[in-house]
């Protein structure tokens, strides 16, 4: 019963009406694309606001992106339950029983991580302490007050729920909507990166990828198709989607973001269609135009322990695993492993190849927060002659919390 439970996709990992199971608003305050006014206007009030990240976001509708989550949380409690609910005599398969509570903790785990993202501000270690987090729901039962725990206090429960999970779960992925350590590992490596603890970035990414380093070689792809990649590929540890979100699905890229691209990048053709109307991306994990993963997959997990080791001053090291992702990415006959740079020089490259390589995955709100805009500015939205800017370290790069949620609890709102 429980591993049912946890198998319902639609809740802990989403599918294809739901769109998935990370919140979008993310994505859609992001710089990957924009919008023409018309299609914009056309929008529902919650998406106008948040493409150009108005104070005000809900103006008292309901978001997906609160409850669906919450949702997931709920389920795992429930199997968490259930299983601490048995006794030692019920349980004839003890492995089994492991294995569906680790699972039930990284589900909690993943759910609250992707929550904190858009709903508490970003991770400081000197202001965590005082800083509001998410409210943690470590319960089934919904008559239980909710309050807001600190950003510290939701951090720790995530780590400790990934730790406890890791120690207890199968090495590898056999079905990737399924947990696995190496999924594990790698969420806690996307974790520690965004709580600036790059050690441990290193450590997390190395027990991942000890399980499944492989990359998807573009050279054998053919990346003019509609939609390059088979969904459940290679690279998918664990498999998560974004919720859906109506201004995502009638997107036009970002020039810019376009050009960054070499013509003999391959990721060009894979990832963008370029027509009369302007550019689209193409190139979602999980073989649609208008569904976006949002799990985790081997070259997120390269690009993170590249960037900590960076950072950590390991330049020949972070450079090899740039140049690893890299030369499946290039034209093999074009391909130049990049060198020659300092700690410094190559950061600034990682940092790039991360925003090229991770478009539309839902995590380049998490970076530009992390980063505090430093590498991109300000972010500028153009409407209708109105020119919309969100400078660096504002305020509005923390998501409102839901009206109805702060009139139902009485919790307090995010600053805007």
């Amino acid at each position: 019963d429980v591993q049912a439970l946890l198998d319902n996709t639609q809740r802990m990992n989403g599918n294809a009406f739901t769109g998935g199971g990370v919140p979008a608003l993310g994505e859609v305050s992001a710089d990957a694309y924009y919008l023409p006014y018309t299609v914009w206007n056309a929008l529902p009030t919650i998406f106008r606001n948040a493409y150009r990240w108005n104070p005000v976001i809900f103006e008292g509708n309901t978001t997906t992106d609160w409850h669906t989550p919450y949702v997931g949380v709920f389920y795992a409690n429930v199997a968490l339950e259930a299983l601490e609910g048995l006794s030692a005599g019920a349980v004839a398969d003890q492995g089994l029983w492991e294995r569906l509570y680790a699972s039930a903790l990284f589900y909690r785990a993943n759910h609250f991580f992707h929550l904190a993202q858009v709903f508490a501000p970003p991770y400081r270690e000197e202001a965590a302490a005082s800083a509001m987090g998410i409210p943690l729901r470590l319960s089934s039962d919904f008559n239980e007050p909710t309050v807001r725990s600190s950003l510290k206090q939701t951090y720790e429960q995530i780590t400790s729920d990934l730790h406890t999970a890791y120690a207890m779960l199968p090495a590898q992925r056999d079905i990737v909507t399924r947990p696995s350590r190496q999924a594990a590992a790698g969420l806690l490596s996307r974790v520690y990166l965004t709580m600036g603890r790059y050690a441990d970035v290193i450590a997390a990414a190395d027990s991942c990828l000890r399980y499944q380093a492989g990359l998807m070689d573009f050279n054998q792809l053919d990346v003019t198709a509609a939609l390059p990649f088979d969904r459940f590929n290679m690279e998918d540890i664990f498999h998560m989607r974004l919720i859906a979100a109506t201004s995502l699905t009638n997107h036009l890229v970002d020039t810019s973001l376009y050009d960054s691209y070499d013509t003999n990048d391959l990721r060009r053709q894979a990832y963008f269609l370029r027509n009369a109307q302007g550019i689209r991306f193409k190139g979602s994990y999980i073989r649609s135009a208008s569904i976006y993963y949002a799990g985790i997959a081997t070259d997120e997990v390269y690009l993170n322990r590249a960037e900590a080791r960076a950072r950590l001053g390991k330049t020949a090291e972070a450079l090899h695993d740039l140049n690893t992702l890299l030369e499946k990415r290039w034209l093999k006959a074009h391909f130049v492993p990049i060198s020659g740079l300092d700690a410094s020089g190559a950061l600034a490259v990682i940092l790039q190849e991360r925003r090229k390589e991770l478009v539309f995955r839902g995590v380049r709100w998490m970076d530009l927060r992390r980063l505090e805009s430093v590498h991109s500015g300000t972010l500028v939205r153009l409407l209708d002659g109105q020119r919309h800017e969100l400078p660096p370290g504002d305020n509005r790069y923390t998501i409102p919390i839901p009206d109805n949620i702060i009139q139902l609890t009485g919790i307090p709102q995010n600053i805007r």
